[in-house]
């Protein structure tokens, strides 16, 4: 089973390649599940894939309004002896794609663009311990800070058995928080993070509002994969009014984080 995940991994590498689907969810996400080992988690993330390619493989993570978006989650499970696998151009690529990958300009510039906003977490990151993580995170290094808050919502929220829980932190909010100070220290990603995981609890409200956020620090990547949702498409107009008042409470907050850790307001005033 453990090998037909990882099999199953790389046709989602391959797949990545021609879709790279734009939800900002991470890589933890993946790890969970698809129940890959942390080597392999970086063995992808070294090979080029970024946590949002990789998040379509998390459906069980997903709330039904996020899945119409991947390519994947009209596949409940593949068989890959399956005639499907033989005539899917996509998956069957995936497994065919040469070692070598070629890219034209636009897609060359896209990944810059990825990389600019923070969306590539070096692959060194991801086989790191929590205390690791914190330690770095406290000195400013804002890609600790992602994978850190990462950490917290994917691996340490509600699962007691991880030998890093503790029954008095709420991760959820601490993953959040995390992703704040990630966003201030420069990953852009992040707004978009914290979007979707609004969105994942059902918190239509707030996860408009980190998309506004989003939006404005300039992720057209991330705004673009929200823009395609059910919430966006099917949003009324009090929902989008309650989003809007929410965003000089959160510019605030976000000025104010960037004070406390002597950084440039991401904002301009």
């Amino acid at each position: 089973m453990k090998k037909q995940n990882w099999m199953i991994a790389l046709a989602l590498l391959g797949g990545g390649v021609v879709y790279l689907w734009q939800s900002p969810i991470s890589m933890s996400a993946l790890v969970k599940g698809l129940g890959l080992p942390q080597d392999k988690l970086a063995a992808l993330s070294s090979a080029g894939v970024s946590a949002s390619a990789a998040s379509t493989a998390a459906s069980s993570l997903s709330q039904s309004a996020m899945l119409q978006a991947s390519p994947f989650a009209k596949n409940k499970s593949i068989d890959l002896s399956s005639d499907e696998l033989k005539t899917d151009p996509h998956l069957n690529t995936a497994l065919m794609t040469p070692d070598k990958e070629v890219i034209g300009p636009e897609e060359a510039a896209r990944r810059k663009k990825m990389e600019a906003l923070g969306y590539m977490v070096p692959a060194d990151y991801l086989t790191k311990d929590l205390q690791s993580l914190k330690k770095m995170a406290k000195a400013g290094d804002a890609y600790a800070m992602v994978h850190l808050g990462e950490k917290y919502y994917f691996e340490l929220n509600k699962n007691p058995e991880n030998p890093d829980y503790d029954p008095q932190t709420d991760y959820a909010n601490q993953a959040k928080s995390t992703f704040k100070d990630a966003l201030v220290a420069g990953n852009i990603r992040s707004a978009a993070i914290i979007s979707e995981l609004y969105l994942q609890e059902n918190n239509l409200v707030d996860a408009y509002a980190w998309y506004l956020i989003s939006d404005r620090l300039g992720d057209s990547i991330s705004a673009d994969w929200f823009r395609s949702t059910k919430v966006y498409t099917e949003a009324s107009e009090q929902l989008k009014q309650a989003a809007k008042a929410k965003l000089p409470v959160l510019i605030a907050e976000l000025d104010s984080r960037s004070k406390a850790a002597n950084r440039t307001p991401i904002f301009k005033s």
